[in-house]
Formats: C-alpha cells, sequence, structure tokens
C-alpha cells in the first residue's frame, strides 16, 4: 500500500470512528422518549392487559427500565469502542468493551422481542431479575470472605441486603403462578445480534489468547497472509459494536413506539449504516418492519 492510500484509509478510519462516537448522541434523546408507551404500541397493550394484576403490571413496567439500563452498557461500549481505536489504537482492548456491548444488547432483544405474549415477556424479566440478584448476592458473600475487620461490617450488611431482596422477588414472582424459563448463556445472547463468531472470538481475546492477539496485530499491521490493511480490523470492531446497539435500539423500539417514530428510527439507523460504511444486508431486520 502507497503513502497516499494509507493516508485515505487513514482519513476513512477517522471517519468511521467519529461516526461510531456520535451514535449513541444521536440516539439518546430518541430513547428518553421511552418514559411511556406510545398508545397502541406493544407494551402499552401489555399494560392494558396485565392493569388489574399489580404484581404483572410492575413486571410488564420493570421491562422497560431493564431494557434501557442495558442499553446504557450497550451505549456505552460502542463510544468506548471509538475511543479505544483513535489513533494510536488499542488493538485488543476494544474486544472486552465490545463483548459486554454484545451481552448487553442481545439481553435487550430477548426481553423486548416483539411476538412475546405478556406472560412469556414476564417469565424472561423474572429470569433476568433473579440472576441479577443472584450475582448481586454472590459478589457480597464473595466480598464477605475475604473482608478485613473494617470492612466485615459493612459487608455482612451488603449480604443480608441482597439476601433480602433476592427472597423478596422470588415470593413475588411466585405470584405470577409462572413455569420458570431459562435466562440465556452470553453467548447465545450475542448469537441474536448475530454476532455469535465475533463473541467468542472477543471472549478469547478478552482471556488473553496468544493466539487470537496475534491474528489482530497482523492483521492490523498488514503481514497477514491473505492482503489485508488496518481498516480490516478497525471496521470489524466497528460494525460488531454499532450493529449489535442498533438491533438492539430497534428491538426496544418495536415494543415500545408506535409507526411514526419507528419511520423516525428507520431513517436514523439507515444514515447510521451509511455513514459507518456498511452493506445492505445487515440493514434487512429495520427495513422488514
Amino acid at each position: 500500500m502507497s503513502g497516499e492510500e494509507q493516508r485515505d484509509e487513514r482519513s476513512l478510519i477517522e471517519k468511521v470512528v467519529d461516526a461510531l462516537h456520535r451514535l449513541p448522541v444521536r440516539v439518546s434523546p430518541f430513547l428518553s422518549k421511552a418514559a411511556r408507551p406510545s398508545p397502541g404500541s406493544r407494551a402499552a397493550l401489555e399494560e392494558e392487559s396485565t392493569s388489574t394484576d399489580l404484581v404483572r403490571l410492575q413486571m410488564v413496567r420493570a421491562v422497560r427500565r431493564r431494557c434501557l439500563d442495558a442499553l446504557r452498557i450497550a451505549s456505552d461500549s460502542v463510544d468506548g469502542t471509538s475511543r479505544l481505536l483513535q489513533s494510536p489504537p488499542l488493538m485488543s482492548m476494544p474486544g472486552p468493551v465490545i463483548r459486554a456491548g454484545l451481552e448487553a444488547a442481545g439481553l435487550v432483544c430477548w426481553l423486548s422481542e416483539y411476538g412475546l405474549s405478556s406472560d412469556q415477556r414476564i417469565q424472561r424479566y423474572i429470569a433476568v431479575r433473579k440472576d441479577d440478584l443472584a450475582r448481586e448476592l454472590d459478589l457480597s458473600r464473595i466480598g464477605l470472605e475475604g473482608a478485613t475487620q473494617g470492612t466485615k461490617a459493612v459487608l455482612e450488611e451488603a449480604v443480608k441486603y441482597a439476601k433480602t431482596q433476592l427472597e423478596e422477588f422470588q415470593r413475588k414472582a411466585s405470584q405470577t403462578h409462572l413455569p420458570a424459563v431459562p435466562l440465556p448463556k452470553y453467548a447465545d445472547l450475542a448469537a441474536i445480534c448475530v454476532a455469535a463468531y465475533e463473541y467468542r472470538m472477543l471472549t478469547s481475546l478478552s482471556h488473553g489468547s496468544p493466539f487470537v492477539y496475534n491474528v489482530v496485530d497482523t492483521m492490523f499491521r498488514g503481514r497477514s497472509p491473505i492482503e489485508n490493511s488496518p481498516g480490516i480490523i478497525f471496521f470489524h470492531h466497528l460494525a460488531t459494536s454499532a450493529d449489535a446497539y442498533c438491533r438492539a435500539v430497534w428491538s426496544f423500539s418495536r415494543y415500545v413506539f408506535d409507526d411514526e417514530l419507528m419511520n423516525h428510527l428507520r431513517a436514523l439507523l439507515e444514515e447510521t449504516y451509511d455513514s459507518l460504511g456498511m452493506l445492505e444486508e445487515p440493514r434487512s431486520y429495520f427495513r422488514g418492519g
């Protein structure tokens, strides 16, 4: 590659990195409208159908809050990826950051899946919330095991609080009389975002695989056996991070917004995929409805 070609590619990469940085900023005002679901939306209809059952109604409403929490993580993953790939780039570090974003984006897609009944969505929320609380309790217990005299009392209270929260939620969940459903594994959540291969590769990178790191390194430096360039590894990171986030935003929006807002979002996603130089095929999920 000539010096001029390298400069042109560097300029393109910088534009794409900047587009990735701006993506969460552009989406944020749109998601701020999710405080209340649009009349006639799937979320609004589910609230109406559960309005006479306070426990179910609370859980249906909690789905939106949990999705928004996960979308913030996915958003940070997108912006964090753009920051890590600014010159000079940290070649391997976007791996763990993107992996966290894929998990969060997949969770949003799973919770907000359009065709679910209200009972099915509540079952999924129960699985997610139990897992959240169980992890919180495990973390507090592990902290207590290694506590010093100065932190023991605080961590004992943390364990007590986490245990109470989990037990109270389990009692509330039992009032729905719905059978439990399993929470998908992290790799399965990534697969919902059509990123199963990328997730496993990024997991290997996060765990310090020398093979995967060397593949990334040689791709970036243009020394791999096949024809390559710096742009490939950048584009791979950028596309994986942005596409998963956009899929999650679309899934959640289909759940809470009306057709007019969805049309605005569709236009925003078209512009986003254009600015990232992404192909036509990945856009089919938001063009189809």
